[in-house]
């Protein structure tokens, strides 16, 4: 008899987790995505193709159960495309919920042309990394589907680190003044790491990953975020930090 009880204590379990499962809401139409956007930029815009999405996974307990992704156009420029992905996301634990998030890469696309410039122009060697330290070329990867996320490394040495250090906190101080969508700034997911070619090999990077976090520019109080290291940092203390792990400098 207990026996019977187990299974049937099995079965209801079993019946009302996947009845929580299927109670996931549904994804919300282009319109409601639309005006999400609107809500959040100030402006209009349009989706100009609806794509398929296999860009990531969360993580096991939370992961996306639908998806789906844009690309999309403010309606003022409908050339200037950017990545648009919603998801309704599944937390796990006993008791499941979910959530409905829609992610853009708007702000995120502008940070990234402007700094390649900047960088370009002011001849300060650096790559963009995206995943497990995978390079990509800027253009390429800002012409593809993507996400917000990775890392710009910019070469330093012991004689230009401070000048290139001030130059990029500088450019980050302007570009945020000129944004017009500040609130979003603050949401943007990049990391930029300095490092000096000379004291550790590219190849190093991705294994040097822990040890290099307290030489990203993870800047809150100008709007960049880093999602693996959120103190905030200014010249002074980023230049601490590169003074001490590259150069033996307290």
């Amino acid at each position: 008899m207990n026996r019977w009880k187990r299974v049937v204590c099995l079965i209801l379990i079993t019946n009302l987790l996947f009845a929580l499962t299927a109670c996931a809401p549904s994804l919300y139409s282009k319109n409601e995505v639309l005006e999400i956007l609107s809500e959040q930029y100030g402006e209009d815009f349009v989706i100009i193709e609806t794509l398929n999405s296999n860009l990531y996974s969360i993580t096991p307990s939370n992961f996306s159960v639908k998806s789906k992704l844009y690309s999309v156009a403010p309606g003022s420029n409908p050339e200037n495309i950017f990545w648009v992905r919603q998801d309704v996301i599944k937390h796990g634990g006993l008791f499941v919920t979910y959530e409905n998030v829609v992610e853009d890469t708007l702000t995120f696309d502008c940070f990234l042309k402007c700094l390649d410039n900047f960088l370009q122009e002011n001849q300060i060697n650096s790559f963009f990394t995206i995943g497990n330290n995978e390079e990509k070329e800027l253009a390429e990867y800002l012409a593809e589907p993507h996400l917000q996320g990775g890392r710009i490394y910019v070469s330093i040495t012991e004689n230009t680190a401070e000048e290139i250090v001030t130059q990029i906190f500088n450019f980050t101080d302007a570009f945020y003044a000129e944004y017009p969508s500040k609130d979003r700034f603050h949401f943007t997911r990049l990391a930029i790491c300095f490092y000096d070619d000379s004291k550790i090999a590219r190849q190093e990077l991705d294994e040097s990953y822990l040890s290099l976090d307290e030489l990203y520019l993870s800047l809150p109080l100008y709007g960049l975020y880093d999602p693996y290291y959120e103190d905030e940092t200014d010249i002074d203390s980023m230049m601490k930090e590169i003074n001490e792990f590259y150069y033996g400098i307290k």
